[in-house]
């Protein structure tokens, strides 16, 4: 019998499908209600759950090719 996912589970799910988009597209202009769009999210409830993620973006980021685009999605002053 299967479990039902957690909602942390759930929410993983969403950023890992962000950050493939975002590691696919690094050349490319992205702003932040696309990236709501893919996790299927409001921008402003996704805004909130990468904020709680930041740590783990952050270390699977780290080689910096993602973060300075994801920083400036996240950064825009309507959603801080």
């Amino acid at each position: 019998m299967k479990q039902k996912k957690t909602t942390q589970e759930e929410y993983q799910k969403c950023v890992n499908k962000v950050v493939d988009y975002i590691n696919l597209h690094l050349g490319e202009e992205i702003d932040l209600k696309s990236l709501a769009g893919i996790s299927n999210f409001s921008p402003f409830y996704f805004h909130r759950i990468m904020k709680h993620f930041w740590v783990n973006l952050s270390e699977r980021l780290l080689s910096g090719r993602g973060l300075k685009q994801l920083h400036v999605c996240c950064a825009t002053p309507t959603f801080r």
